[in-house]
């Protein structure tokens, strides 16, 4: 049986963040579930400003991988943690992701 590709991506931040004048901070989580049936989890945050444009003055990504969803968003959450990845972001960024994922 072949395995459906699975890939789901998710961003939550800082509200009105990408307006000229107003700083923003997101958190994008990126799920894919590969052919050989192994989940990667890519936490993404990125923050800055807008000068018109996005001007980013940081930005931090960890990657979690497993042979179980849960066990990838699990392992990906310790890491984004330990990296000071914004926690209120992350949660909701990885809730969403994640149950869309399961869909």
């Amino acid at each position: 049986m072949k395995i459906k590709k699975i890939q789901v991506t998710v961003t939550s931040g800082k509200s009105y963040g990408h307006v000229p004048g107003h700083h923003y901070h997101d958190v994008e989580v990126s799920i894919e579930r590969k052919p050989n049936g192994r989940w990667m989890v890519d936490i993404l945050e990125t923050w800055g400003n807008n000068q018109g444009y996005d001007e980013e003055q940081g930005k931090r990504q960890v990657i979690g991988r497993d042979a179980t969803l849960d066990a990838a968003v699990e392992r990906a959450e310790r890491l984004a943690m330990a990296a000071g990845i914004e926690k209120s972001f992350l949660a909701q960024s990885l809730s969403q992701a994640a149950s869309e994922a399961e869909e």
